[in-house]
């Protein structure tokens, strides 16, 4: 079962206990907490108390409530204070969330698997490591804006961590904060025995703090999951990590294996902008054009047609001629990995929308960033069929979703943000995968598929360039692969695949 918290163990840092658990308690209390509170008198000129009050009993003649000034009362017990050792009950720090002494050491294994060496234990020790930003609070402020994604994480996290403890997994579980900085991280590498013995640390956030969690992580031998960090060649040659959320690479491979099911190669079009990072993306669409067309055993080795539009800043007055573009009538598919300047898919989707007319069928693919822009107009995605990838995507009409929203809202009284999704999903999956597979889940992954309710988990290792041939392959990391394939649809984006 998980572990019930007892006592929080101290981190070095923080000048005030309360600052960080006052916030966190009421952010992750029930609805109770947020009763209308009652108006106070409003006697305020008084310079003295009213006199107290005898007792109130019932009147049996008049039926009605009365006082008794004269009650008489029994007399009052005498409180005897007495001193608990600290070693009984240690004071609470801002270390982590919770934390049970223990239980987080080496346990003898239970069995080994031969082909992976992963071993089965009775429990395992599980870290979250977070940015909370404890040593940012001050008295009577507020909770930093950054932390909320922390605190919001950890409350998915929480519910998926109860459903593992009725589902009789056994985890002794630590909550640290990282406090979103490279010394923060260090801190806790250096001298926090719970991430020493981890088998499984969730976290951190920020890249630089993934990079020494992954480091830390292939040097103990532990397996870090990486939840939010979507960067490339973090980490060299460590089969310990695994990344959760796509790289950029893996995105241009679904974009490009979504056009391919409905279009031919020589209907599809890459465009951007003629700046070295976007045209550097189109090696990657390249690439997988090549690796797709030798798995089909086609003898075309043309690569997709590209059009680059000469950059001309940000100043958002962009002169796009797009009918060198269309003039094919063949080109039906246009993918565009490009995302950095509104202004300029504003401009492109407008001139795409205008020439328009006369094809029968007309489909942008675009990026993932595109969803949070606000001031194109949403037409412009209706009428170009807008296709584009999300690695979160919650489908709330799904019955699971609602339970999880109504648990949610019951439990902490707000509405799950995307990060509450990710917290529940993440813990929830690799921390079945952890007891099913033992301390070395993630080379058993590939074989057990799972839907969570913000994105499926399809985890994939990704082999040591030239490792690819050998009877038990060489992997430089682990990354999920599985992207939701969204189309707008009446004005709105929904899931196809």
């Amino acid at each position: 079962m998980i572990s019930v918290p007892s006592r929080r163990q101290p981190l070095s840092g923080s000048n005030n206990l309360l600052l960080f658990f006052l916030p966190l308690a009421l952010f992750l209390s029930s609805c109770d907490l947020f009763t209308k509170v009652q108006p106070s008198d409003s006697r305020k000129d008084k310079e003295v108390l009213d006199p107290i009050q005898g007792r109130r009993v019932f009147d049996p003649e008049t039926g009605t409530y009365v006082i008794i000034n004269t009650a008489p009362t029994a007399k009052m017990d005498t409180v005897v204070w007495k001193d608990v050792p600290m070693s009984t009950y240690p004071p609470i720090t801002s270390t982590g969330v919770f934390f049970e002494p223990g239980n987080t050491g080496v346990s003898e294994p239970l069995a080994t698997d031969p082909n992976t060496g992963s071993k089965f234990l009775e429990s395992y020790n599980v870290v979250l490591a977070l940015p909370f930003q404890t040593d940012r609070y001050s008295a009577g402020g507020q909770i930093p804006t950054n932390s909320y994604w922390a605190l919001n994480f950890y409350s998915g996290a929480k519910i998926a961590l109860d459903e593992l403890k009725a589902e009789g997994v056994q985890l002794n579980v630590s909550v640290l904060d990282t406090k979103a900085t490279e010394a923060g991280m260090s801190d806790l590498i250096r001298r926090n025995t719970d991430l020493a013995n981890a088998h499984l640390i969730i976290g951190p956030y920020r890249r630089e703090n993934v990079r020494l969690a992954a480091e830390f992580a292939k040097q103990k031998g532990s397996v870090l999951v990486s939840p939010y960090f979507s960067g490339e060649n973090l980490t060299d040659n460590n089969p310990n990590y695994i990344q959760v959320n796509p790289s950029i690479q893996t995105h241009c491979e679904a974009i490009l294996e979504s056009a391919r099911k409905n279009y031919r190669p020589d209907q599809i079009v890459l465009v951007c902008r003629g700046r070295d990072v976007e045209l550097e993306r189109l090696k990657y669409f390249q690439d997988a054009h090549k690796r797709m067309q030798a798995a089909s055993f086609s003898r075309d080795t043309t690569s997709l047609r590209e059009f680059v539009i000469a950059d001309e800043g940000d100043a958002g007055n962009f002169r796009i001629n797009v009918q060198p573009l269309i003039q094919n009538k063949d080109t039906l598919a246009i993918i565009v990995p490009s995302w950095s300047s509104e202004s300029f898919i504003n401009a492109l989707l407008q001139q795409l929308s205008t020439a328009l007319a006369g094809y029968s069928e007309f489909t942008v693919y675009g990026m993932p960033q595109w969803i949070e822009y606000e001031r194109i107009d949403y037409a412009l995605y209706q009428n170009l069929r807008l296709h584009l990838t999300a690695s979160h995507h919650v489908d709330r009409e799904q019955w699971p979703v609602q339970d999880f929203q109504r648990n949610y809202f019951q439990r902490f009284g707000a509405i799950p943000a995307e990060e509450s999704y990710l917290g529940y999903d993440a813990t929830l999956y690799f921390c079945r995968m952890l007891k099913k597979y033992g301390t070395r889940f993630q080379y058993s992954l590939r074989e057990d598929p799972n839907q969570g309710l913000h994105t499926r988990f399809e985890v994939k290792g990704l082999p040591v360039s030239g490792s690819a041939n050998r009877e038990i392959p060489l992997f430089r990391q682990f990354e999920n692969k599985y992207l939701n394939m969204l189309q707008f649809q009446d004005f709105q984006f929904v899931k196809i695949n």
